[in-house]
């Protein structure tokens, strides 16, 4: 049996989800993966990766992948948004304007006014 353990630390870039630029995430992931030798067909367990007698290397890239993929926030945003070198300001601004107007002039569908009144 072997006992694969993974150490993976460093920076990925991801896309902000809110301005769009290229955000740096850190990642810092401890991983362990136990690899045991049989000659059986073993069911294919996510656990245990089975390898035969005869079987004298393990490719591990998919491995890798996953745990990057999970560590990864499934939200890419800044925490100090607008006040990081790599934010988008002025997508930062547009968005903010947007966001405004569509405040001040929303409107409501006269056809809803007679279920309000039935509410009532």
């Amino acid at each position: 049996m072997l006992i694969l353990n993974f150490k993976i630390d460093g920076t990925i870039d991801t896309t902000c989800d809110r301005c769009l630029s290229q955000l740096p995430q850190q990642v810092d992931i401890t991983e362990q993966q136990i690899a045991k030798f049989s000659d059986e067909l073993i069911d294919e367990d996510e656990e245990i990766i089975t390898l035969g007698k005869n079987d004298h290397e393990i490719d591990v890239a998919g491995l890798i992948y996953e745990y990057i993929n999970v560590a990864v926030p499934f939200t890419s945003v800044c925490d100090n948004e607008g006040e990081t070198p790599y934010c988008d300001k002025e997508m930062l601004e547009k968005l903010n304007s947007f966001s405004a107007n569509g405040e001040q002039s929303e409107q409501t569908d006269p056809r809803w006014d007679a279920l309000r009144k039935m509410n009532k």
